[in-house]
């Protein structure tokens, strides 16, 4: 019987040791952590992937802004299962990261550290004037979108409820009471599309399809393929007749690629080109069957950036992004407090509870309600109070009763859509949590 059966990966030896079931019985394969390190660069130099840019200068504009103390209070909720460890050397003067898990021999870039932990600077200003404050409604809404996405819900009757419509209405609303307290806003959609120019249709897979060849090289299968033999016509014949390889460069990749890469990065360059002092990422939940009302569950939270798992940390991009957050740690503990104080707000002002399940994934608890979570935005905003708010479950019955009423409308690309009191009650909650933030940094 051919194929793998067992993979032990010796996180901190000198030997990566790969057992596999032969025809004949096991064998052991043994290559070392820089040998697989070269065979993967050598497999992404056939499948014409381009090399990684140089981090090391955008990393030198890092440099004295976090102490090895303050990296190390959140390391455990950055990296809690070790896996930036396996890349990273740290010492009071600086934090070395590599190309190559384990062996860490290859330099990838480096940033030197304060030698004291950093005062928290004095934030002055009144009220919201002259914050800027970014605001992204996730999903899409129409029912294009929709279908497309999953993301709506349609009850006995029929009646259907759209989760992009819903946080499109609410940045809205929300837009309006911040920019009455002084606030300039930016939302990143205002219509029901995506916010990408590019077409769904016809956009080139080719430089996604290789973006997640590359975020794969740290996943089992990929590792396991790498005991193959050395770089050659063996090991590259191996890797472009497996399934997952195929897959990725598929076409049946193109809605995923699209919605989790083309249209995130699209709104994560608006909102780094806006510099934010405060980031609002605005979802809604859903619980058990997600497409129907279904038994009540209703619950809110917050994610903040953090929780790499160890095989996300396969790009010098995605480690760049760690130590970012890291770099940024003040602005970090300003989202948990951020995140917190919306909460709160709606907690208290809509009788939510808060949700401590953490709506599942690969997670850490931060505060109450609050959990470091590595979804897209997360990782790739940095340098901003950034709270990414699951504001409720819209299929718990109430919610949707709540949400079915018709009290006002607005204009969304030329067409009316009506909405809830319950959505003015959430706006009025978020914004409140906010007025709160910005006066507790004063």
């Amino acid at each position: 019987m051919s194929g793998f059966r067992r993979v032990l990966v010796c996180s901190h030896l000198s030997l990566a040791i790969f057992i596999i079931a032969g025809s004949t019985g096991y064998s052991a394969t043994r290559i070392s952590p820089l040998e697989a390190y070269h065979r993967a660069q050598a497999v992404f130099s056939e499948f014409e992937l381009s090399p990684e840019i140089d981090f090391e200068p955008k990393a030198k504009l890092l440099d004295n802004q976090v102490s090895r103390e303050e990296i190390l209070a959140l390391l455990p909720y950055f990296d809690p299962w070790n896996g930036f460890g396996r890349f990273s050397r740290l010492s009071p003067e600086a934090l070395e990261v590599f190309q190559d898990r384990d062996s860490r021999t290859e330099p990838d870039f480096s940033v030197k550290l304060n030698t004291v932990p950093s005062q928290l600077p004095a934030n002055s200003g009144e009220s919201l004037s002259k914050l800027r404050i970014a605001i992204d409604p996730g999903h899409m809404g129409d029912d294009l979108w929709d279908k497309r996405t999953d993301k709506f819900i349609v009850d006995s009757q029929g009646r259907k409820m759209s989760e992009g419509l819903l946080a499109l209405q609410t940045a809205l609303l929300l837009e309006r009471e911040l920019k009455s307290l002084g606030a300039e806003v930016l939302l990143t959609r205002r219509e029901l599309r995506p916010v990408a120019d590019l077409e769904f249709a016809d956009f080139d897979l080719a430089p996604y399809a290789q973006t997640t060849f590359r975020e794969s090289s740290l996943l089992e299968w990929f590792q396991q393929l790498l005991t193959t033999g050395p770089a050659g016509p063996a090991l590259f014949r191996a890797f472009r007749n497996h399934t997952k390889v195929r897959e990725i460069f598929s076409e049946e990749q193109r809605l995923l690629y699209f919605t989790n890469k083309v249209d995130l990065d699209s709104r994560a360059q608006l909102i780094e080109e806006f510099s934010p002092d405060i980031t609002l990422i605005l979802h809604f939940d859903t619980a058990q069957n997600p497409h129907t009302v279904s038994s009540g569950y209703d619950g809110t939270k917050a994610y903040v950036a953090g929780a790499f798992l160890p095989e996300e940390l396969s790009t010098g991009e995605n480690r760049f992004a760690l130590i970012q957050h890291l770099a940024h740690h003040r602005q970090w503990r300003a989202s948990v407090e951020l995140s917190s104080q919306i909460l709160s707000q709606i907690r208290t002002q809509l009788k939510i509870p808060l949700d401590s399940s953490g709506g599942g994934g690969s997670i850490r608890q931060v505060a109450p309600g609050v959990f470091a979570r590595n979804l897209v935005l997360t990782r790739k905003i940095h340098n901003t109070a950034l709270a990414f708010l699951e504001c409720f479950f819209y299929n718990d019955p109430r919610e949707f009763k709540a949400l079915s009423k018709a009290h006002a409308s607005m204009n969304i690309g030329g067409r009316s859509y009506p909405y809830s009191e319950r959505l003015v009650q959430l706006t009025n909650a978020i914004r409140d949590g906010v007025l709160r933030f910005s006066e507790s940094s004063h």
